[in-house]
C-alpha cells in the first residue's frame, strides 16, 4: 500500500511536467507572410481611399437596394458558402479536441460455462464488469497543434470565400438588373416604333390601292414595320430572360422580383469612383485574403507531415469493478485499475514520410504562387474596370448627342416629306438611325451602370453598412 502511495505521489509530481513538455515542442517551419510587389498607383485612377459603403445606393434606386437585400437574404449560393464556413468551424473544434484526453466506458454482463478470461468452468458462472477508461495521445511534436493551425487558416479562408460570394452576388444582381432595364427600355422603344410604323404601313396600303404610291414605297414601309416588330419580340425575350436570371439570384419566383421601379434613363449615374491604392487589394479583396490563409494552411501542413516522422506517445488508464455476483459488484474488493503508456513510431517505410513532407512543401509553394497570381489578376480586373468606367462615361455622352441629333433629324425628315422635298426612303433612313441610336444608347447606359458594379467587385468593397464602416475606421485609429 505504501508503494502504491509513493508511485501515486510520484505520478502527481511529474504529470505537470509531462503536460508542459507536451506543449513545448512543435516541429515545422514558422509562417512567413507572402510578399508581392505592388505598384504605387493604378494607371486609370488617383490613389484616394476606396469606399466600403453600400455602393449600389449611389444609383438612388430603392428597387435595386431591395433586390440586393433580398438576394443576400435568400440566395442559395450564399447559404451554401456560409454553411461551408460553419463546417470549417466545426472541423477546427473537432481537431482541437484531440489535444485533450478522451474518456470512454464499457459495461459487460456474461453468463455461461466460459469465464471472461476464456477459461472453461464446470458450471455456469456470472460475470459483471463496469470499466471506464481514459486515453491521451501526447502532442509532443505538435502534430495536432499544426493540424489545428491548418484548420484555423482554412476556416478563415472559407470565411473570406463566403464574403467573395457576397461581393460577386451583389455585383451580379446589379448588372442583371441594369440589363433588364435596358431590354425594357429598348423594348418599349421598339414597341412604340412598331405601332407607329404599323399605322404608317396601313396608310401606305390605302395609298397604294388608289395608286398614290408605287409598290416599292409600299414594300419599304412593310419592311420597316416588320423590322420594328421583330426587334420588339427580341427585346421582350431578352427582358423576360433577364427577369428569370434575377429570380434565380434572389431565390424567388419571377413574378415576385422587380415590381414598380425607376426607368433606366432616370437612374443617377454615380460620380467618379475613388479606387484607392493597389496595396489596399491585399486586405480588401476576399479572394486575396482567402489565398493568404491558404498559404498559412499549407505551411501548417508541412509541420503535420514532419510530426508524423516522429514517435507517438499515448497514455491509457483503466478502472472499474469486476464481480462474479451482481450483488457484490460494488464491494471494495471488486474495484480494479491499471495504467499504461505506449510509444509507436516509423522505422522504415521506403521514404514515404519524407516524400509526404516534400509534397506538403510543394503544395505550400503552389499556394504562394497562387497568391501572387491572384494579386496580378486583381490588378488587371481593377485596371480593366477603371478603363471601362472612364470610357463608358465618355461614350455615353457621345451616344446622348447622337440620340438628340437623330431625334431632330427625324422631325425634320417628317416635315420635309410632308412638303414633298424628300422621298419616303429618306424618312425611313432617319427613322432607322433614330431607332438604332436609342437602342445603342440604352445598351451603353446599362453598360455604364454595370461598369461601376464590376469596379466595386474588383476593388473587393461594397458589402459594409455605414455603421460598419465607421466601426472599422475607429478600430484602425
Amino acid at each position: 500500500m505504501m508503494r502504491f502511495d509513493m508511485n501515486k505521489r510520484y505520478f502527481i509530481r511529474i504529470f505537470p511536467l509531462i503536460v508542459l513538455f507536451a506543449g513545448s515542442c512543435t516541429v515545422g517551419p514558422k509562417f512567413k507572410a507572402p510578399v508581392v510587389e505592388t505598384p504605387p498607383r493604378y494607371m486609370g485612377a488617383a490613389g484616394t481611399a476606396a469606399t466600403d459603403l453600400y455602393w449600389w445606393q449611389l444609383f438612388d434606386d430603392t428597387t435595386l437596394t431591395r433586390l440586393i437585400a433580398t438576394a443576400i437574404e435568400n440566395n442559395r449560393n450564399v447559404e451554401i458558402a456560409f454553411s461551408r464556413v460553419e463546417q470549417a468551424r466545426l472541423t477546427l473544434k473537432e481537431t482541437r479536441a484531440g489535444l485533450w484526453p478522451s474518456v470512454s466506458y464499457g459495461v459487460t454482463g456474461q453468463y455461461g460455462t466460459e469465464s471472461f478470461i476464456g477459461l472453461k468452468s464446470d458450471k455456469p458462472v456470472e460475470t459483471y464488469i463496469i470499466k471506464p477508461s481514459i486515453s491521451w495521445e501526447l502532442d509532443l511534436f505538435g502534430k495536432i497543434r499544426r493540424m489545428s493551425e491548418a484548420d484555423r487558416a482554412q476556416l478563415l479562408a472559407t470565411d473570406r470565400a463566403a464574403q467573395g460570394v457576397l461581393v460577386s452576388l451583389v455585383a451580379e444582381v446589379a448588372s442583371t438588373y441594369f440589363s433588364y432595364l435596358q431590354y425594357e427600355y429598348a423594348g418599349e422603344t421598339a414597341r412604340q416604333t412598331s405601332i407607329s410604323r404599323e399605322a404608317t404601313y396601313a396608310l401606305q396600303q390605302q395609298s397604294y390601292a388608289i395608286g398614290s404610291i408605287d409598290e416599292l414605297q409600299l414594300r419599304q414601309g412593310e419592311a420597316a414595320y416588320a423590322t420594328a416588330a421583330a426587334a420588339n419580340a427580341q427585346y421582350e425575350r431578352a427582358s423576360e430572360q433577364a427577369l428569370h436570371a434575377l429570380s434565380l439570384l434572389l431565390g424567388q419566383n419571377p413574378s415576385q422580383v422587380v415590381g414598380k421601379h425607376t426607368p433606366l434613363v432616370d437612374l443617377r449615374i454615380p460620380a467618379e469612383v475613388p479606387a484607392g491604392l493597389p496595396s489596399d487589394l491585399l486586405a480588401r479583396r476576399p479572394d486575396m485574403v482567402e489565398a493568404y490563409y491558404q498559404v498559412m494552411a499549407a505551411n501548417a501542413q508541412i509541420g503535420v507531415a514532419q510530426a508524423m516522422r516522429f514517435p507517438s506517445i499515448a497514455l491509457t488508464g483503466n478502472g472499474g469493478v469486476f464481480s462474479e455476483e451482481f450483488k457484490k459488484l460494488f464491494d471494495h474488493n471488486a474495484w480494479m485499475w491499471s495504467a499504461a503508456g505506449g510509444i509507436t513510431g516509423p522505422v522504415f517505410n521506403f521514404g514515404a514520410n519524407k516524400r509526404r513532407v516534400q509534397i506538403m512543401r510543394e503544395k505550400h509553394r503552389e499556394a504562394i504562387m497562387n497568391y501572387e497570381q491572384c494579386f496580378l489578376q486583381a490588378l488587371r480586373e481593377v485596371e480593366d474596370a477603371l478603363t471601362a468606367v472612364r470610357t463608358y462615361r465618355t461614350q455615353l455622352e457621345s451616344m446622348l448627342t447622337l440620340v438628340t441629333a437623330a431625334e431632330k433629324a427625324d422631325r425634320l425628315s417628317q416635315q420635309q416629306y410632308a412638303a414633298g422635298q424628300i422621298s419616303y426612303l429618306d424618312v425611313l433612313e432617319t427613322q432607322r438611325t433614330l431607332f438604332d441610336a436609342q437602342s445603342d444608347y440604352a445598351e451603353t447606359l446599362s453598360a455604364t451602370m454595370s461598369s461601376y458594379a464590376t469596379l466595386y467587385k474588383a476593388l473587393g468593397g461594397g458589402i459594409m453598412s455605414p455603421e460598419e464602416s465607421a466601426e472599422k475606421s475607429a478600430a484602425t485609429q
